[in-house]
């Protein structure tokens, strides 16, 4: 019988790699709003294109909510399943997912910068 310390230590290795299957962007979870307004703007109201938010598995913009996939493709993107508000089948698109820093995501070419605490 393996005793409580091997599985503690099988516990913390293996972390990582589950977090990174449930996250592969490793980008923080919260609210992003696009690069045209300020997290400051969200107070206000932006529009549903213009915001962002993503909870380590999935993006939602808009109507859209998108399964973000495990693979990278060589340009270091990702692709992401999409599901409309309402409908039941997820539809893969060809949406490209990027990380221009620590605290941005890049959607399709536009970017989101994060909004810590919002």
């Amino acid at each position: 019988m393996a005793s409580p310390t091997i599985f503690a230590t099988l516990a913390v290795l293996i972390s990582p790699a589950i977090a990174q299957a449930l996250d592969p962007l490793k980008a923080p979870q919260g609210s992003y709003v696009v690069s045209t307004h300020t997290c400051a703007d969200l107070d206000q109201g932006v529009g549903a294109l213009e915001l962002a938010e993503f909870d380590g598995a999935a993006i939602t913009v808009g109507a859209s909510t998108c399964k973000i996939a495990g693979t990278r493709h060589a340009d270091d993107a990702f692709q992401a399943s999409c599901t409309e508000r309402g409908s039941s089948s997820p539809v893969i698109t060809p949406m490209k997912i990027t990380r221009p820093s620590s605290d941005a995501l890049s959607i399709n070419g536009a970017i989101y910068n994060f909004c810590p605490g919002k």
